[in-house]
């Protein structure tokens, strides 16, 4: 059985969830802490079944990866490339893989950026789930994000802190592009790390926020117009249907 879940996996078997990196499964943010989900599951099922365990976001990448490569373009596109996937949505998922000439994923990192600093506008230090997130943004404005797109008269009440969520997609992109970056959790990246995703100008959009009407579009069009304005152009491909790529990614990993 396959299960794929929020949270930075380590362990012996790539199982267990790493302090704070899991904050938003459970009623309180620290429920997760140290769970060991091959356990939980196993004890769950009355050892009636054996499971295989992965970050949601890499799920999510490689089933979004084998959704988008049914188009033709996209395939010349990307094979060969490196990539990267955002997912903002309750929290914010990320992965990174380079996608062989012959479509296979070869995924590195732990995957996660939401423990990167970005700057506000005002030049302050923020992690980026804090600010680019469903959560994030209900924090500060009590208002969720999918009622923006139900509703034009809240969306153009709060155009400018969406067009932010731009300007904090666009930092991300750029980031991982020059392969240097803070990461404001107890979980640093080696130096390794930094310089296999460099150079990344492919990024694979999920997430409720990233791939869902109105706002992914201004969201997208708001970061492709910053990246533009320093002088280059990275390409971003949303994810159609991101609950069946995670269907397909669980399929993949078995």
């Amino acid at each position: 059985v396959f299960v794929c879940s929020a949270g930075n996996l380590s362990g012996k078997n790539g199982s267990v969830i790493l302090p704070g990196t899991a904050v938003h499964l459970g009623t309180s943010p620290t429920e997760f802490d140290h769970c060991d989900l091959i356990k939980l599951c196993r004890d769950a099922s009355n050892n009636l079944y054996e499971f295989i365990v992965k970050n949601d976001g890499v799920a999510q990448l490689a089933g979004g990866i084998r959704l988008l490569s049914q188009n033709k373009a996209f395939n010349s596109d990307l094979l060969g490339q490196k990539v990267a996937y955002i997912g903002p949505g309750t929290g914010l998922g990320g992965a990174f893989a380079e996608i062989g000439f012959d479509a296979h994923l070869d995924f590195y990192t732990d995957g996660h950026i939401f423990d990167i600093e970005l700057k506000n506008r005002r030049g302050e230090k923020v992690m980026a789930e804090d600010v680019y997130s469903g959560t994030g943004f209900y924090k500060r404005y009590q208002v969720s994000t999918k009622s923006l797109n139900k509703s034009p008269h809240l969306f153009n009440k709060f155009k400018s802190a969406i067009e932010e969520l731009g300007y904090y997609h666009a930092q991300l992109c750029l980031l991982i592009y020059k392969g240097s970056f803070n990461k404001l959790s107890p979980y640093p990246w080696s130096e390794s790390d930094y310089s296999q995703v460099k150079g990344t100008t492919r990024f694979v959009i999920g997430g409720s926020i990233g791939v869902s009407g109105d706002l992914s579009d201004t969201i997208l069009s708001t970061a492709a117009q910053f990246i533009k304005k320093q002088g280059l152009e990275f390409k971003f491909y949303k994810i159609p249907d991101p609950i069946k790529a995670a269907l397909i990614g669980a399929y993949h990993f078995l």
